[in-house]
């Protein structure tokens, strides 16, 4: 069973694959799709204290689903024809030969909807950069549970940790210490 379940996933993905640009295209749109939000939920922890367990399920979520969307409707668009991502010429300087182009004609891109026509490279980055603001948007909403161990906070980070809104944190020159109650 497992043979045939795979064998059918193999052949979709190649279906898939032999529509858009290539293989690398979409590998890395894949693992961006997943990828990015391990990054970014991984950048929410150790570079914002506030950060609670809400902000980063919710900003994970929120970010495969938007790269998901951005994946999907950039391959819709190719496969459809509307986008092209042709390669760039090589140079032909000093080549006797003369060389005949063909043109192709396609469809306005301006009828494609902008965030389509985003580069595949960026689909990481988009990722990331949702997770982390989503993430913290809705930290900041919701209430944080327990206290913050300080020595888990990037170093550059503690020097901005208040001591009023985190009192079991003092500082001492380079070291941060934890109080405890008598």
């Amino acid at each position: 069973m497992i043979v045939v379940i795979l064998g059918i996933m193999i052949i979709l993905l190649e279906l898939i694959v032999k529509q858009v640009d290539g293989v690398f295209p979409f590998v890395t749109a894949l693992v961006s799709l997943c990828g990015a939000p391990l990054l970014g939920l991984f950048t929410l922890g150790v570079l914002f204290p506030r950060a609670n367990s809400k902000g980063a399920l919710i900003g994970a979520v929120s970010a495969v689903l938007s790269t998901g969307w951005l994946v999907i409707g950039n391959i819709t668009y190719s496969t459809r024809g509307l986008l092209r991502n042709e390669r760039k010429p090589l140079s032909i300087a000093q080549c006797d030969v003369k060389l005949n182009r063909k043109l192709t004609s396609y469809a306005s891109e301006e009828e494609v909807f902008i965030l389509y026509r985003i580069a595949f490279w960026y689909y990481a980055l988009a990722g990331t950069v949702i997770t982390v603001t989503v993430g913290v948007v809705v930290s900041c909403c919701t209430k944080r549970e327990g206290t913050i161990n300080p020595t888990l906070v990037n170093p550059m980070v503690r020097r901005f940790l208040h001591t009023d809104t985190y009192p079991h944190v003092s500082y001492n020159a380079d070291d941060v210490i934890v109080n405890e109650k008598i």
